[in-house]
């Protein structure tokens, strides 16, 4: 029982630890990283480099990290050789995701967690259901339009206008998670 123990000591850590640190980094990549360093991190066949969808109607160059796999996927726009925005999970339409925060947040994740984990509401901009939090963007993610629901109550969170995260509407839905980013602002 002792030598599987100390063999475990023996073998190299995991370089990569799936810790979202929102505004300072994503597993190994920070906002001085490099090209070359997500290579050095990742391995070289696991980064590669293609047009993806940013947003409704963006396309963009971006490094991606584990194209194949979307439980790790990481795209990464780039400004000045930098970091500029990190998508986490990109494309992934599962709950299933490897990158988290230190307080549990990742896809799938329910708008009343998040409410807990924030211990207070916070702002929601209705126009793209996103809400920033420490330099981390959580897309929010209703299976129908929330407007469609039959709640009345849901009715007032249309438009591009900003609401709370414990409005009615989001608790009588609890929405959860489908998208993840980080920025790195200069």
């Amino acid at each position: 029982m002792i030598l599987p123990a100390l063999l475990f000591l023996l073998l190299p850590p995991e370089p990569n630890d799936w810790l979202i640190v929102p505004g300072v980094r994503v597993g190994p990549i920070r906002a001085t990283s490099t090209k070359a360093d997500l290579r050095a991190a990742f391995g070289a066949s696991n980064v590669t480099e293609r047009t993806v969808h940013i947003e409704e109607g963006v396309m963009e160059p971006a490094t991606v990290v584990y194209p194949n796999d979307p439980t790790r996927r990481l795209s990464i726009t780039w400004r000045d050789g930098h970091p500029q925005l990190i998508l986490i999970c990109h494309e992934q339409r599962q709950p299933h995701c490897k990158w988290h925060t230190a307080d549990g947040i990742s896809l799938g994740v329910r708008m009343s967690r998040l409410q807990d984990i924030h211990a207070s509401p916070f702002e929601v901009n209705c126009l793209y259901l996103r809400s920033w939090w420490k330099n981390t963007s959580f897309l929010i993610g209703f299976h129908t339009a929330p407007f469609h629901s039959g709640n009345p109550e849901c009715r007032q969170i249309q438009g591009d206008r900003v609401v709370p995260s414990n409005h009615p509407c989001f608790r009588a839905l609890n929405p959860a998670v489908i998208g993840l980013s980080v920025e790195f602002r200069p």
